[in-house]
């Protein structure tokens, strides 16, 4: 703090300190810490958004692989040759018929091909 001194027949008095400049240098202080503080604050939630979202993403992308039924992974190489001759035969059969559809359905180890109508008829 800064006092202002005069002499005023030979004594010294102090005059209150001035108190303006003191609070100008506090509150500059003060909007000092509150940015950098805020600033703090901010990029803390900004990456703790950036976690979520990373988060949130990788739980969609497993997600969408799960219902893609991407079961090639987990299949033993025989498992993987039944079923690659299952789909093989299901693709003869679709062209030699041209009004049914098949398909390779059933759990892992009991898959068959299954014959569907390609236009339903009308419920009359």
């Amino acid at each position: 703090m800064q006092f202002r001194t005069f002499m005023d027949q030979d004594r010294e008095q102090l005059i209150v300190p001035d108190v303006r400049n003191v609070l100008q240098e506090s509150i500059e202080n003060l909007k000092c810490e509150l940015d950098m503080s805020w600033l703090g604050i901010v990029k803390k939630n900004i990456e703790i958004v950036a976690n979520e979202v990373k988060t949130v993403k990788h739980t969609l992308d497993v997600t969408k692989a799960m219902k893609k039924g991407l079961e090639q992974d987990n299949l033993t190489p025989e498992q993987r040759g039944e079923l690659k001759s299952l789909v093989t035969e299901t693709k003869t059969k679709g062209a030699d018929k041209d009004n049914f559809l098949f398909k390779v359905r059933g759990p892992i180890g009991r898959r068959r091909i299954v014959e569907f109508p390609k236009k339903v008829p009308p419920l009359n």
